[in-house]
Formats: C-alpha cells, sequence, structure tokens
C-alpha cells in the first residue's frame, strides 16, 4: 500500500547490517506488515516463524531496494539513520541537534517503535533511547503519509525492533570511542584575551556493550528477543563558576551516564492467525554531575544528578479474520523523569542589590536559582481493521493518546533573599538597609488529549493506476493544572490523496502523485506554562543580622515593613482568557510529485518534488495594547487590567482573538465574551513554505559494491521557523514550544520574513561500500550542505514594548536588518569512513571493525552569535552599543572521532 511517498532508511543493526534505502509511497496499511501479505493471502505463521519470508511483487509498489550487508558508517542513533535521507538537516545545537525534515522545525516529527510513540511529551523535542543494537528496521517517511497517522508536520520515524524465531543466537558487541582518539572544536577569544567558547576542556568517551540473545520459548508459539545494553558515557568542559560568576572565574562541568538500558520483545503466536507481541524497554538514567576546578579537584560541594528516561512498554493483539479480513488492537505507554538534583539545593538563593548603580551581585552557596521536578507519561491506544473488497482495500480505525505532565518548580532552598545594599550615604562604608523575601512556587499536574478516527481506500482502479484516499478526523484538547480544559478542537478534517501510475506496465517505472493536510496539537509544554497553579508572594523586612553568615540567610522576624506583594496564592490562574475560543490547530499543506526507473539492471533513477504550506500557526500573542484599544472604541471604556503583560492568549495570528474576560475588574465592562479583530492585533499571517527537488541515482548491492548518491535543491522561506524558535535557541518547553517570543508583538515580527534557520539551499549524500575479500570490507558516507542564515538581532528603535523584550527585534543599531540578510555560516562537508574485518571461528562469527567520522577533521562553523545589540552594557535602547562576540562562532561541526567496535555473534 504505497501510494504516497516515504523515504525508507531500514537498518538491521549488527556488525554486518543491512540498509534498505527507497522512495516509495504509502506507509504500509496492513496491519501486520511483517507477518501477512495480504496479496499472498498468506497466514502469519507461514511468513514469520522462520524468520523469512518470500518477496510478493505489487504493481503499484513504488519502491526500489537497496541493499547494502557492508557497514555504512553512521553513528549509532537514530539521528544519524535519519540524516541519511534527502531533505533532512540537523538542528540547532540548543535542541539537541536533532533533525529538522523538509523544512518543518524539529520539534515537529513523530517517532515511533513497534507502534509505540515515543516521542517527548512535553515539547516535541527529541524521543526516548532504544538500544541502538534493538532496531531492525528504521523507517523515515518524509512525504505523502497515510490517514493512519497524523500530528506531525515533518517527518515520521517509525522503528522496528528485532525478534526472536526457532533457531537459537546470541552474541556481544562492544564499541569504544576514545578520548584521546578524538578531536576538539576550537575556542574563541573576545578582544579582551577572555575566553567566549572555551573548549579547551573539552572531553568525550563512550563505551557501549549490548549482550543480546534470542530464540524459541515454545518451538512455532513463542518467541523472545532480549538485550542487555551497560554503557559508560563521560564528557566535560569549561563553564563559568556557577557559584562565584565571572568572565575569569572557570570551572569543569563533568557528566557521567552509567546505568544500564535494557530491552525485550515477546512473539507468542495464539493460533496460526492470531499474534500477541509485546514490547520492553527502559533508558532510564540517573546522570551524576558534577562541578571541578580547572584542575580536577572537586569544588566543595556540587555533586548532582539528573533523572532522565523511563519504562516504555506496549502490548499489540493481531487477527486475520479471514482472508480479507484483519483486525489490530495496540496499547502502550511511553514515561519519562524530568528531575535535577544537588547537593546545594536546600540552600537559599541569596543577591545583594547595591542601590547606587542597581547592581545584583550574587550571594551565598546555591547552584541553581530554580529547582524542577517533573515526569511525563503518554498513555496510546490503536485499533485497526482492513478489509479487502475486490479492487478495493479499506483501513479504518482509531488512534488515540492520553499525556499527562507532572511538574514542579521551586527556588533553591524554598526562598529567594534580596538584601538592599546602601552605598548611597556612605560608600566606603555600606549598610544594609532592608531585605526582600520571596517565596515561588509553580506547579500541577496537566493532561491532554489527542484522538483521530480514520478511513482510508486503496483501489486498484486499472492495471496501472492505483488511486489511496483517506480522510483523518483530528480532535485536541489541553487542560490546566485542576484537570479543566483551556483548549478543546474538535473534528479537524485531514483528506489524504495518493495516485501512483505504473509506466512500465512491470512496477519498475513509476510516476506518483501526493497530497495531504496535517494538524499537530498544542505541545504540553503550553498547559504548564499558561495554566499552572503558582505562589509568588514578597514581603520586605528591616534587616535585622544573619540567621547564617556562611549562607548569609538573614533573620526574617515580625511584621512586613511598608508594604507586601501577593501576586498569586497557589490557585491555578482563570483559564478563560487563556486561548481563542475559536482556536484552530497548526496545519499544513503537503505536495509530492515523484518518477521513477530503472537506467540499468543495476542502476535506478529518482526524482522528486515537494512543495509544503503552513496554513495556520499557534503562538501565544500578547494583546493588551490591541484589546485596549479595540475596548476604547467599541465600548468607550479601558481596559484597567491591560498592564502590557496581562494577556498572553494562545491564538492563530493573523485572526481575530476570541476570550472571555474582566477587563476593568468591577467596571461596566465585567465578565463576558470579546472578539478583538486581526486589524486591531496587527499581527502578519505566519508563513512558511518549503520548496525542493531532489535527485538520486543508486546502484543496488550486487555481492561486491553499492551506492547511493542524492542532490537536494530547497528553499525554506517565511516569517514562522514553527514551534521551536532556532534563532535565539528557544523552543517551547522549557525550552518553549508553541510560546515563543514570536508573535508576542507586532514589532517583534517586523522584518521576520526571510531565509529560515533550517534552509540550506543545497545538499549531496553519497554513500557506499565494497567488498574487497569475503572478509574485509570498506565502506564511506559523505555528506556536503550549504550554510545557515545569519541575522542580527538588537533593540526595536521605537516600539518600546518590544523594546522590553531586550535585543529580540530584526534591528541592528536602529537599523532593520531583514532575516536571514547577513549572510550564511559556512558550507559544511563531512567524510566518514569505515573498514571491517569477519571471520568464522567455529560456528560463530567475529567482525571487528574500525569507523572514522569527519576523517578531514573538518571545522566549519554551524552556527555563529547573532546579536548584534549588546544587552549588557547598552544605557540607552534607542542608541545601543555592537556586541563585541557579534558573529563570532558558537558551534561547529563534529570534530574527528573514532569508533572501535568487535561483535562476537554464534
Amino acid at each position: 500500500m504505497k501510494e504516497f511517498n516515504k523515504n525508507l532508511v531500514t537498518v538491521a543493526v549488527t556488525m554486518a547490517f543491512t540498509i534498505v534505502c527507497h522512495s516509495s509511497a504509502f506507509a504500509n496499511n496492513i496491519i501486520a506488515s511483517k507477518m501477512i501479505n495480504k496479496h499472498a493471502k498468506q497466514t502469519l505463521s507461514s511468513v514469520t516463524k522462520d524468520g523469512s519470508s518470500d518477496k510478493v511483487v505489487d504493481a503499484s509498489d513504488q519502491s526500489t531496494n537497496n541493499l547494502v550487508n557492508n557497514k555504512i558508517p553512521i553513528g549509532r542513533s537514530l539521528t544519524d539513520v535519519i540524516m541519511l535521507t534527502p531533505g533532512t538537516v540537523k538542528g540547532d545545537t540548543a535542541f539537541g541537534n536533532l533533525p529538522a525534515i523538509n523544512g518543518a522545525s524539529v520539534a515537529e516529527n513523530v517517532f515511533y517503535v513497534n507502534g509505540l510513540n515515543i516521542t517527548n511529551v512535553r515539547n516535541n523535542t527529541g524521543f526516548s533511547t532504544v538500544p541502538f543494537d534493538m532496531f531492525e528496521s528504521v523507517e523515515v517517511i518524509t512525504d505523502g503519509y497515510s490517514a493512519q497517522y497524523g500530528r506531525y508536520h515533518g517527518g515520521m520515524i517509525n522503528a522496528e525492533t528485532k525478534s526472536g524465531s526457532n533457531e537459537f543466537k546470541a552474541g556481544i558487541n562492544l564499541s569504544y570511542e576514545p578520548d584521546f582518539l578524538r578531536e576538539s572544536s576550537p575556542s574563541v577569544t573576545l578582544a579582551d584575551g577572555s575566553y567566549f567558547i572555551d573548549n579547551r576542556a573539552s572531553e568525550y568517551s563512550n563505551i557501549d556493550t549490548n549482550l543480546w540473545a534470542s530464540g524459541a520459548l515454545i518451538e512455532d508459539q513463542l518467541f523472545f528477543y532480549v538485550l542487555f545494553n551497560p554503557r559508560k558515557v563521560e564528557y566535560s568542559n569549561f563553564v563559568s563558576d556557577p557559584i562565584n560568576p565571572g568572565p575569569n572565574n572557570k570551572a569543569r562541568y563533568q557528566v557521567t551516564e552509567e546505568d544500564p538500558y535494557w530491552g525485550m520483545k515477546l512473539d507468542g503466536y495464539i493460533t496460526d492467525n492470531n499474534l500477541l507481541e509485546f514490547t520492553l524497554f527502559s533508558d532510564s538514567s540517573n546522570n551524576a554531575t558534577q562541578i571541578v576546578s580547572p584542575h580536577g579537584d572537586t569544588i566543595e560541594s556540587r555533586n548532582g544528578v539528573d533523572y532522565t528516561g523511563g519504562t516504555n512498554w506496549t502490548l499489540k493483539y493481531t487477527s486475520i479474520i479471514t482472508d480479507d479480513l484483519a483486525l489490530s488492537v495496540q496499547y502502550g505507554v511511553h514515561e519519562a523523569e524530568r528531575t535535577s538534583k544537588n547537593e546545594l539545593d536546600d540552600n537559599p538563593v541569596v543577591y545583594y542589590l547595591y542601590e547606587s548603580a542597581g547592581e545584583f551581585v550574587k550571594q551565598g552557596q546555591f547552584l541553581n536559582f530554580l529547582i524542577d521536578e517533573g515526569d511525563d507519561e503518554r498513555q496510546t491506544i490503536r485499533v485497526d481493521i482492513n478489509w479487502t473488497l475486490g479492487s478495493h482495500e479499506l483501513s479504518f480505525g482509531l488512534d488515540a493518546e492520553k499525556l499527562t505532565a507532572n511538574q514542579r518548580t521551586i527556588n533553591s532552598g524554598g526562598a529567594y533573599y534580596l538584601l538592599y545594599v546602601d552605598d548611597y550615604t556612605d560608600p566606603d562604608n555600606p549598610q544594609f538597609r532592608q531585605v526582600r523575601h520571596r517565596q515561588y512556587e509553580s506547579g500541577g499536574s496537566y493532561e491532554s488529549e489527542n484522538i483521530a478516527y480514520y478511513l482510508e481506500d486503496k483501489w486498484q482502479a486499472t492495471d496501472l493506476l492505483t488511486v489511496n484516499f483517506g480522510l483523518r478526523s483530528d480532535s485536541f484538547k489541553n487542560a490546566d493544572g485542576v484537570g479543566e480544559n483551556f483548549s478543546t478542537m474538535d473534528n479537524h478534517w485531514a483528506p489524504r490523496l495518493g495516485l501512483t501510475y505504473d509506466l512500465s506496465a512491470d512496477g519498475r517505472t513509476r510516476l506518483w502523485l501526493n497530497a495531504g493536510r496535517f494538524y499537530s496539537p498544542i505541545p504540553m509544554n503550553a498547559n504548564l506554562r499558561l495554566g499552572g497553579s503558582e505562589t509568588y508572594r514578597q514581603d520586605y523586612y528591616a534587616f535585622d543580622g544573619f540567621a547564617d553568615p556562611i549562607l548569609q540567610i538573614p533573620n526574617i522576624s515580625g511584621t512586613p515593613i511598608y508594604y507586601f506583594d501577593h501576586y498569586n496564592n497557589g490557585s491555578p490562574p482563570e483559564n478563560y482568557d487563556i486561548a481563542d475560543k475559536d482556536l484552530k490547530p497548526m496545519t499544513s499543506d503537503n505536495v509530492n510529485i515523484g518518477f521513477q526507473m530503472p537506467v540499468t539492471d543495476n542502476w535506478l533513477l529518482t526524482i522528486e518534488g515537494t512543495y509544503r504550506n503552513l496554513a495556520m500557526a499557534v503562538e501565544d500573542i500578547n494583546v493588551d495594547a490591541s484589546f485596549n484599544r479595540y475596548l476604547e472604541r467599541e465600548f468607550n471604556a479601558s481596559c484597567t487590567r491591560c498592564s502590557g503583560s496581562r494577556y498572553y492568549v494562545l491564538a492563530n495570528p493573523g485572526q481575530d482573538v476570541t476570550i472571555k474576560a474582566n477587563p476593568d475588574y468591577d467596571g461596566p465592562l465585567q465578565y463576558q465574551e470579546y472578539t478583538i479583530p486581526a486589524a486591531d492585533l496587527g499581527h502578519a499571517k505566519p508563513e512558511r513554505t518549503y520548496t525542493a527537488m531532489s535527485f538520486s541515482v543508486e546502484h543496488a548491492w550486487d555481492g561486491l559494491w553499492m551506492l547511493n548518491a542524492t542532490y537536494t535543491w530547497s528553499k525554506s522561506k517565511g516569517n514562522y521557523e514553527g514551534l521551536v524558535r532556532s534563532d535565539n535557541r528557544q523552543d517551547n518547553t522549557g525550552i518553549n514550544t508553541g510560546i515563543t517570543t514570536q508573535y508576542d508583538l507586532p514589532g517583534l515580527m517586523d522584518g521576520s520574513y526571510g531565509d529560515l534557520p533550517n534552509d540550506r539551499r543545497h545538499q549531496v549524500k553519497i554513500y557506499g561500500a565494497y567488498q574487497i575479500t569475503e572478509q574485509i570490507s570498506l565502506a564511506a558516507n559523505f555528506s556536503y550542505q550549504t550554510g545557515r542564515p545569519v541575522n542580527a538581532f538588537g533593540y526595536h528603535p521605537t516600539d518600546e514594548s518590544a523594546q522590553a523584550y531586550d535585543a529580540e527585534s530584526f534591528y541592528a543599531q536602529g537599523q532593520l536588518v531583514p532575516r536571514g540578510s547577513k549572510g550564511r555560516t559556512d558550507s559544511v562537508m563531512t567524510l566518514d569512513v569505515s573498514a571491517s574485518y569477519q571471520f568464522d571461528l567455529d560456528d560463530s562469527t567475529v567482525n571487528l571493525r574500525v569507523e572514522v567520522f569527519n576523517l578531514l577533521n573538518s571545522a566549519s562553523v554551524t552556527q555563529v552569535d547573532e546579536m548584534w545589540d549588546d544587552e549588557d552594557n547598552t544605557i540607552a535602547v534607542t542608541s545601543p552599543l555592537k556586541s563585541a562576540s557579534y558573529g563570532l562562532p558558537t558551534s561547529w561541526q563534529t570534530p574527528r572521532t573514532v569508533r572501535l567496535s568487535v561483535n562476537y555473534e554464534f
């Protein structure tokens, strides 16, 4: 069922693995695709019990297989596999170098393992870590999705894990990336000699072990695959000393990860036509963090632990009811811990405020200003039914998930003390005058629900033409910290169309067209940021000495002096003005056209064109000023609550906004519904278009060599990157996915149209392998891409509201600098190579391998400082100074690294 285009990278990830790359169509809508081929009317047992099946040619299948039974040098992560796909680039380092696919941001992909969604629950950036050797195949679907799937605008990554068979197998794989064989990125100094980027202490090493076994617990009925992944990852770098900050106060930040990952897969055949699958894996990790002196000695007590990952599992039942009817039901749970702790977390936050200059100086012995504790969970359920009626293959079903995020944030030590220092009266003898005692706590338990129904028909219209038409209805709900929905977006219909024409009548030369609409929900991070309970109170006391002179904790007693501020009392905010009542989900429309033909028996040519358009965005926008203008004009009354930051509303920029509000407390306006016209709001409509042409040639593996080469021309242009903002490294997750500074105010969007951060105009990707002898093979992976657009950010010269955001506007010292108009970063060229030696040892196989990544140790600059106006030294925002660090490198391509590995299998 492949009438919609996809790029598929299938990796059997043992030391002698296979890669199948093909540009094909529709994500396979046969429920048990690895177990049954409906065209052949096969039963489950005839396909899977011996771990193999005969390929059945599907004339409507536009796939082109390119089998590589050698070792393409790629990193041991899903991202590295995804990067083999045309149209895919690595996003900003602030988001972990995640893949950005076909012009979408890094937060607009979805990741599945054995049908379980493992995408980051809170902000959509990233995914759970599955032990890499557990993967059997990885699909990277970039265009033309089935109506079965949705909630993304970039790509769908669909990975399958290994399973057992009647034959018992086991093995061990050990890989080692030593620091002494690794080069370092450059360091950068400012004009005064201080370090802007200090990579002198950068170190990284990784030891990764995988022990696995597979076989049958009950012959022909119950199969197992288990894997245990002990590992040790260590890395460090110089940072500014967080206890004693300053340009020359350095400390080494070290992280050690050594909790093992593990996973298992069980396949149980209840009967020949009924299968039960259970997948379980864990990426739970307690990562030890430590701050030490540059000489390696621990500085006092600054050890910490980052708690990440969790346990993930899914249970799937598949039944082949008749030759023409199949049913699948699946339930799964994805978990992730989000807590960081440090030995200094019991110490409160303390600052001095020197009143003559308004200077804040850090005191006390605390490390983190705020302490976060949290965890996430996603529960998913799918029901899929496939029914063949003559020339029609009907699919319909349910795709539902419930997301839960728990979060608590407090000041270190539960308090923040600000000591006011009077250095006016006697500058040579400053005195403590008063103390501000602040207590802050926010958090809650938040939920979202995403439910979709779909119907799809694959119709063999003629012997040569296949038509695939689907409809998907998506509904989304987001709730605040007490479970009340602040946004409900029901029944948004997404049509999907795919046409495949078999030009040669033998399935080898094909033309296809795919078109579809896609919706995505509001990221969970918005629930936390906009709908959380909050305690925020601060009281002022006369200074009365220190309760703890070492930690600088002042005495707090008696009645507060002058006044006190109690902003929130721990109750959740009123949620009727959090979101536009007519809010629509983020929406994109995609079109893909492709042609594929064999040039010779072993060479295949593919040409594809892709166009994507963002039709609707969701962002938080500030409506205070526009709301006040609207009320004064329509009601002859002012918004007394419009302080400038009171009303941040989730809305569709460029559209009217409807909220319920009480804008003048108990005045004549009172509590009612208001619709603020788009003209008053003044926001330009979000724009993001992606246009691409891709040309690829493939030489299939012929037992001696293979080659895959792709050139992609693409252009990503607009005024809106998506759910994250790379140019100021902001994602709205906490991190701020979906609620970035984009569209907060109209002035912040002046000059925002241009080449977007993920625009890489030209890309070349070539990889291949050559078998020198039966034991020795060589492989290489080459990539080239042009650089990233560069901006210049500064203070808005005329918009006072935008000035309050500091240097966030597209201005440099008062001059408009349109997005992406300050040139580009370096073009990046990378060459990775590998060599392996494989031999038999009795009934076992041993494979020795060495891989060198970035063989030439190229050091192209991938990101630069884009802050033109100097926020630290500018006194008047209308006449800002230029930053000394503007244009300096902040990130480079990964330096040369070497990985040594050995694999033993029996």
